[in-house]
């Protein structure tokens, strides 16, 4: 019995040890299963449906803008009825970290050489009026739209050649609330960073 018992607690020992020891995973999201037209009242075909391509765009983390970014991005609309619209947007693209800018989570300098991919998104309800001939067309690839983006220092940054989709389709006035969004960073040797309505894990770094 004392045997037993000496091997019992050596064997639980060793197992926290290597529980202890053993890297965390890295952070995930299933940012797909929300970015997702299931989640939408989809009564036949979206009312918009196009795609185009964005270069010279940044991205924020906890202490500001830490990577520049380029990629392409799918708009999706459809019409609940009573003027109500869900729309589903999705992102698939690269980052590259911004020199002397904090990490995303904060917690250290960027050397700029941090790279990887990042996909995600998200879904909103817009209520308002759709205008009656919109400035971009309802279906396609729109082709590129170049944020001219300024090198950014913390918050602040310029990018002039931003636009807002939602002001292309609906009229002034209309109400917009975010249902979920979220993204998932990955940059290999430099960590998985995850930004999203439901909480931030992880770091590029």
């Amino acid at each position: 019995m004392r045997w037993t018992a000496s091997l019992t607690v050596t064997l639980t020992a060793a197992l926290l040890f290597f529980a202890a020891s053993a890297p965390a995973a890295p952070p995930g999201l299933n940012w797909g299963a929300e970015v997702n037209a299931g989640k939408c009242q989809t009564k036949g075909s979206p009312v918009v449906n196009v795609t185009h391509e964005v270069v010279d765009s940044v991205d924020s983390g906890l202490a500001g803008y830490w990577a520049s970014e380029d990629y392409n991005k799918r708009i999706q609309l459809w019409d609940q009825g009573d003027g109500v619209y869900c729309a589903v947007v999705s992102y698939l693209g690269h980052f590259t970290g911004v020199a002397g800018q904090q990490s995303p989570d904060d917690t250290e300098p960027l050397d700029g050489s941090e790279r990887g991919s990042f996909q995600g998104g998200y879904r909103m309800i817009i209520t308002g009026d759709l205008l009656a001939e919109p400035t971009w067309p309802a279906r396609g690839q729109l082709g590129v739209i170049d944020y001219e983006c300024t090198t950014p220092v913390g918050f602040a940054v310029s990018c002039p050649g931003s636009v807002n989709w939602i002001d292309q389709y609906f009229d002034s006035g209309y109400h917009k609330e975010y249902a979920w969004w979220g993204w998932i960073y990955h940059g290999g040797r430099y960590g998985v960073w995850v930004n999203s309505s439901d909480g931030n894990a992880g770091n590029i770094a």
